[in-house]
């Protein structure tokens, strides 16, 4: 079994979790809440669109060893019909809003509900990578 799948998806997870601490360090700089919501909006969208490219990544590495493509390609659908609509939401935002902004759903931030959902995301990804790689094994011990 390999590591080495599992890097794009921690990656992008990584840089979720991450953020908490930029968003003190900017605190500690930025004293205008303006300009603070601003570059916690870009932090927010530059996370998103990388951990959206690091889980297209990691699906390649998922099917590179079972060689199946169909399974590549229902995975890809999946993920392309979870991104753009998310993306386009990310992008919907006026600047400074997804930092700023709160749903409906439990007084969240709209950018900590884009973090929920690339987490989990990440994560499904991380259980398929492990799957794949548990059925890789058994086939290739099988005579």
């Amino acid at each position: 079994m390999s590591f080495y799948p599992y890097l794009p998806p921690l990656f992008a997870i990584y840089l979720i979790l991450i953020s908490t601490f930029t968003e003190l360090y900017a605190k500690y700089l930025i004293k205008n809440s303006v300009q603070l919501h601003i570059a916690r909006d870009w932090e927010i969208r530059v996370g998103a669109i990388n951990s959206v490219i690091c889980s297209l990544v990691a699906l390649y590495s998922i099917f590179e060893t079972s060689k199946n493509y169909s399974a590549l390609t229902i995975a890809s659908l999946l993920l392309i019909i979870i991104f753009i609509p998310l993306l386009f939401w990310i992008i919907s935002h006026p600047a400074g809003n997804l930092s700023s902004a709160l749903t409906h759903i439990g007084k969240l931030r709209h950018g900590t509900v884009c973090a929920i959902i690339l987490v989990i995301v990440n994560l499904v990804l991380i259980g398929a990578i492990y799957v794949n790689q548990t059925q890789t094994i058994i086939h290739a011990n099988v005579p």
